[in-house]
C-alpha cells in the first residue's frame, strides 16, 4: 500500500481542520447568540451615555440582549423613581448608540399613556364583569 501523507503530516492536517471547525462555529454562535465581551462593552457604553445625555437622573441599565436579525445589543433603560421613565437604546457591534428611543417614550410621554390606556381597559372590564 501506497502512503500518500505520512502519519505527522495527516495529524498536522485533521489539527488545522479542526481549529478551523471550531472558529466556524464560533463565528456563527456569536451571530446568533452574540458575546459576553460585546455585552459587556454595549452595557458600559449604554451607562457612560446615560451619566453623558441624562445627567441628574436616576436611570440605570436593566438588562442589555442580543438582537441576532439586527446584529446589535438593546439596553433597557429604567428610572428608579417613575415607572413611566424607561426607554431602549440600540448599540451595535462597535459599541456605538445607533438608536435612543427616549424621545419617543419618555418626553412625549408614550409610556404614559400605554399606561393609562392598560389602566383603564383593566378598569372597565371590573366594571362591565369582563373577564380575559
Amino acid at each position: 500500500m501506497v502512503k500518500i501523507f505520512s502519519k505527522k503530516l495527516t495529524k498536522k492536517i485533521a489539527f488545522v481542520v479542526a481549529i478551523l471547525l471550531t472558529i466556524g462555529l464560533v463565528y456563527i454562535a456569536n451571530g446568533l447568540l452574540g458575546n459576553f465581551i460585546s455585552e459587556a462593552v454595549a452595557k458600559s457604553v449604554a451607562t457612560k451615555h446615560i451619566e453623558n445625555e441624562y445627567k441628574g437622573t436616576d436611570y440605570y441599565v436593566e438588562e442589555v440582549r442580543y438582537d441576532f436579525k439586527a446584529g446589535s445589543y438593546h439596553a433597557d433603560v429604567r428610572s428608579k423613581s417613575s415607572k413611566d421613565s424607561s426607554f431602549s437604546l440600540i448599540i451595535n457591534m462597535t459599541g456605538k448608540v445607533c438608536y435612543d428611543d427616549y424621545d419617543q417614550a419618555v418626553k412625549n410621554r408614550f409610556n404614559t399613556a400605554s399606561r393609562l390606556s392598560d389602566e383603564y381597559e383593566k378598569l372597565v372590564k371590573k366594571a362591565f364583569s369582563i373577564k380575559n
